[in-house]
């Protein structure tokens, strides 16, 4: 005969019933799994587990399609403030090299990353479009701020760009000396002409002289 708790009105479990779940818990615990008892149970666990699932992965291709439509936009965007805005149809074999490096770059600033690595990016390109994509760059800069490691053998270009330039040196590869641009921001094509400009390509050129001579002792 069970026996039945006065005061809380209740059945108390048979120590058969206590083995019994500790068994089955132990057997989850393990990874184990066995036919149920009550199929009905089982089946109804089941749909609630399908049911979570399904929205688990409709929220997830909600998610997905929701940066899919960011990623897009900031692509399209980036293509637009690199003059490529006309060709974004076209395969890569149609580009010239030129639109391929500046798609290139553009496809970099769409990942978004906290360091940008650029290794002489406008080399490919004439001295017309190299300008261009200066100041295509400057103004893109301007709008998120990254911070970039530019690589360049242009003097002009080194200053436009940066914030601070690090002049190497050679036989071992190494930091000879670090120069801060103060030119203000933002800058353009005008600030080619300024004088600050061009005291500070005489600045950078005497490092870069320098340097070389140095090396040729």
């Amino acid at each position: 005969m069970r026996q039945v708790h006065a005061a809380q009105g209740r059945r108390r479990s048979s120590p058969r019933r206590l083995r019994h779940r500790h068994d089955r818990r132990r057997e989850r615990h393990r990874g184990l799994a066995r036919q149920e008892d009550r199929p009905r149970a089982a089946v109804a666990r089941a749909a609630a587990v399908e049911d979570r699932a399904r929205e688990r992965r409709a929220a997830g291709a909600h998610q997905r399609q929701g940066e899919l439509r960011t990623r897009t936009a900031r692509s399209r965007r980036a293509l637009g403030d690199f003059g490529l805005g006309q060709a974004m149809k076209k395969y890569p074999g149609q580009l010239s090299g030129g639109m391929q490096q500046r798609a290139a770059i553009a496809r970099a600033f769409v990942f978004d990353p906290a360091i940008m690595l650029m290794d002489e990016p406008f080399s490919a390109l004439d001295e017309m479009n190299r300008d261009l994509q200066r100041i295509a760059l400057l103004e893109f800069w301007q709008s998120n701020r990254k911070a970039v490691m530019f690589v360049t053998h242009s003097v002009p270009e080194a200053i436009m760009l940066s914030d601070r330039i690090v002049v190497m040196a050679a036989h071992p590869g190494r930091i000879a000396q670090v120069i801060d641009v103060n030119l203000p921001r933002p800058r353009d094509e005008q600030s080619y002409a300024t004088e600050e400009f061009r005291e500070m390509e005489a600045v950078v050129r005497d490092a870069l002289r320098a340097q070389t001579e140095k090396a040729h002792v």
